[in-house]
């Protein structure tokens, strides 16, 4: 899931702003503590094309684990 995002209209003015507590976020992958995106992209670049790891999200109140196999690409992604 990701950020919701709220749109307001007040007379002829539309305002929109995020709701980040709407989207999952990502606390642990394989049981590592997740802080940054950094950490993540770090860890994710690390495995092999095919493998599998264990994502942890926090959604709402509740910490979610859940398996995701890794596909890597080139950097060219036009066909």
């Amino acid at each position: 899931r990701g950020p919701k995002i709220i749109r307001q209209r007040r007379g002829l003015i539309t305002i929109e702003r995020i709701d980040r507590g709407a989207a999952d976020l990502i606390v642990a992958v394989d049981s590592r503590p997740v802080k940054s995106a950094s950490d993540f992209l770090d860890y994710i670049e690390s495995k092999k094309p095919g493998d599998t790891v264990v994502v942890t999200v926090l959604r709402g109140k509740e910490q979610t684990p859940t398996k995701i196999s890794v596909t890597l690409t080139t950097g060219n992604t036009s066909r």
